[in-house]
């Protein structure tokens, strides 16, 4: 008869049974217990493997004495805190010319699972942390961005998934397996612990019942919620028993093993202690509740506002198990926190379980029930066991609930959808007449996938030790096409003229250059309707004449004076050129009318009044230029005043001049002397001067500070 192992690695014992199928039960044949000697597990999780993996060795060892035989293959459970739900979404193009495959829908729910994966990474500051998979169910499917509820045979330019996806860190599964190998033992199966306690606690039976089972452990307090016959919630506690003894080893000055020893002896009388300065005394069990109850106060809370949260509100019982729940205090506690009568809480024992006969020997009261959640899981086959294949060569660990597929192992392998599928070839984009237009690429070609030599799926189910090549799929033909698909020739083009748009006739132009109706398509093309080799040709098809200067004809303070007025400018993609500039592909074309005249500033050269020089201290330095102003005609203007035929234009300078004042503001001088007395001394072409001494062009000065 078949006999299975199922373990229970907890951060404070490691427990073992073995046990026999009897129809939906299951008989117990042996049974092991086992506590670590040191701290080597935390929260759930190995931290010394070597040390985890001897305890386990030897509960392995008592196991087989006891029932005669080797015991290979063992069922374990995984702590709770593990688990991690994503909710996730991917969506990609397509052509609209095809029909959407069945080959293709797998497609974009493995994409989300893998935008699943990101999302969890990022969440978490992981920075790149592997997760398993372990499974994921689809929520709907999107076409066009609307939800439809089946992709197969539709037609759309995007489709799109949501996935709901479980995963479970690498690290935490890769260590538990880490322990059994190293222990001699062969994974058969895994399972949650909030899961196993759940079903050997809660049969189906009782699911309608809207109830919160609490694992209290040494690390950490896992949660699960049924109600209206199902499992409504995970969740977890990151604090449980330790926290509990942590806090009785600081009143009391204990060690954690010692203070853990107290907790366990709170029977009513007193506790002898021996405190860490080698003092020993008994302390009765009333000061030790009422110091350690913070602590208990703490987790009672965390737990019943977690329970609410999954829950939204108080469920109506709840049931404790774990070497935690024992926690003097914790069950009147938590029903005040909740809301619950205090007999709505209570502790399961052993006489709580169901589905098991035989005797549990050192598995006393709720220590028994993770343990035998695993062997009933175990006989039912509902628990996720290991695959181990090989993708392009590289190991990899399925880890999933029944028969894995293709699909999942290149989940888990890492391996892109892109590479699976190749991606749709680019779409060409061109611009018609100043308005996009973009002409689809084709499907990508998929790759080839092979289980074991023979041509396979995305849905081909997977053994131990299969072996999967993938042969990357090919992207597809970027888009084609030709100027006659898009703009005939003969059809019309906006120009743009004076910021408002003209429509010319002409012929078609791609890039600057007259092309025939069947010249392919280049991608980023700008097909327009006019030919235009330089930029004055654009005066003609606009009926603007030939773009040539006009002569501006004016008097500068006396003296007759011609200038060239250039009626129109010309900018290529924005920067001003000549109108015999010659176009480029892609280039923008604006022709913009010129002003009637010219700014009077663009005429002054050689008039406006020079800046005064004077040299400070052996070196040259340029005063600003004394004040003046403009007239034309006589009349006072400013200098962006339009000039134009016959104006008479004059420079004239003002009535004030320079100053010494104006000398220092325009040199580097510190104004502050130096320490000890000083005073400034200023000169001008030899003479003392003061700050309203006249300055003028080629004057010598001095500026210093003198010690007194």
């Amino acid at each position: 008869m078949h006999r299975i192992f199922a373990l229970d690695i907890g951060t404070r014992k490691v427990a073992g049974l073995v046990v026999e199928p009897e129809g939906q039960r299951v008989r117990i044949i042996a049974v092991a217990l086992e506590e670590h000697a040191g701290r080597s597990m935390f929260d759930g999780q190995v931290h010394d493997v070597p040390q985890v993996a001897e305890v386990v060795r030897r509960v392995t060892d008592q196991l087989e004495t006891m029932v005669g035989h080797k015991l290979p293959e063992v069922f374990v459970a995984a702590a709770g805190r593990s688990l991690r739900t994503v909710t996730a979404s991917a969506e990609r193009r397509i052509s609209p010319l095809a029909e959407i495959s069945d080959g293709q829908v797998p497609l974009i729910e493995l994409e989300a699972v893998q935008v699943a994966a990101r999302q969890l990474d990022a969440e978490l500051g992981r920075g790149g942390d592997e997760f398993h998979c372990v499974g994921y169910s689809t929520v709907g499917y999107t076409l066009n961005g609307s939800p439809i509820g089946n992709l197969v045979g539709q037609r759309g330019r995007s489709m799109g998934a949501q996935v709901v996806a479980t995963f479970l860190p690498r690290v935490v599964l890769d260590s538990m397996v880490a322990v059994l190998e190293r222990a001699g033992l062969e994974t058969a199966g895994l399972t949650l612990e909030p899961i196993a306690a759940l079903n050997a606690v809660i049969p189906p039976t009782m699911r309608r019942l809207n109830l919160a089972l609490v694992d209290v452990g040494a690390g950490t307090s896992d949660i699960a919620i049924t109600r209206n016959g199902t499992v409504l919630a995970y969740g977890m506690v990151p604090i449980a028993g330790d926290e509990v003894t942590e806090r009785l080893a600081a009143e009391f000055l204990l060690d954690f093993p010692e203070a853990e020893r107290a907790k366990r002896e709170l029977d009513g009388g007193p506790v002898t202690i021996r405190d860490v300065l080698g003092g020993t005394q008994q302390v009765p069990t009333e000061l030790v509740v009422e110091r350690i109850a913070p602590a208990v106060e703490e987790l009672a809370s965390g737990i019943a506002a977690t329970i609410k949260e999954l829950n939204a509100g108080p469920p109506q019982a709840v049931m404790l198990v774990g070497g935690g729940s024992q926690t003097p205090g914790l069950r009147p506690m938590l029903a005040a926190q909740l809301g619950l009568p205090e007999g709505r809480v209570a502790v399961q024992g052993p006489n709580a379980l169901y589905g098991f006969t035989g005797s549990l020997g050192p598995l006393e009261g709720p220590l028994a029930i993770t343990p035998v959640g695993i062997a009933l899981m175990a006989r039912g086959r509902e628990m996720m066991g290991f695959t181990n294949v090989y993708v392009n060569g590289r190991l990899v660990r399925l880890l999933r609930l029944g028969e894995g597929n293709v699909g999942e192992a290149l989940v888990a392998a890492g391996v892109r959808v892109s590479d699976i599928h190749g991606r749709p070839g680019p779409a060409l984009s061109v611009e018609v007449n100043g308005k996009p237009v973009f002409i689809p690429g084709t499907l990508g070609r998929p790759g080839v996938i092979r289980v074991n030599g023979e041509e396979a799926h995305l849905t081909t189910p997977i053994r131990d030790r299969d072996r999967i090549e993938i042969e990357p799929g090919q992207d597809g033909d970027p888009g084609q096409g030709t100027v006659g698909q898009v703009a005939p020739a003969g059809s019309a083009k906006t120009l743009v003229f004076q910021g408002m748009e003209r429509v010319v006739g002409g012929q078609a132009i791609m890039n600057g250059r007259a092309v025939l109706p069947d010249e392919p398509l280049e991608d980023g093309a700008k097909i327009i309707c006019e030919h235009l080799e330089r930029p004055v040709d654009a005066l003609r098809l606009l009926g603007l004449g030939d773009g040539q200067p006009e002569v501006l004809r004016y008097q500068l303070n006396g003296v007759p004076r011609e200038a060239r007025l250039e009626r129109y400018v010309f900018r290529v993609n924005g920067e001003p050129v000549p109108a015999d500039h010659r176009l480029r592909e892609g280039d923008r074309l604006e022709v913009i009318q010129g002003e009637q005249g010219l700014p009077q500033a663009s005429l002054l050269d050689g008039h406006r009044p020079a800046a005064t020089r004077v040299r400070v201290n052996g070196e040259w330095a340029d005063l600003p230029a004394k004040p003046w102003s403009l007239e034309v005609n006589g009349r006072p203007v400013a200098a962006d005043t339009l000039v134009k035929n016959g104006d008479e234009v004059w420079v004239r300078e003002g009535a004030t001049s320079l100053i010494f004042a104006d000398l220092l503001a325009a040199i580097e001088f510190e104004a502050k002397p130096p320490s000890g007395r000083h005073r400034l001394v200023t000169r001008l072409n030899g003479r003392t001067a003061d700050f309203s001494t006249p300055v003028k062009d080629g004057d010598e000065a001095e500026v210093f500070w003198e010690p007194i």
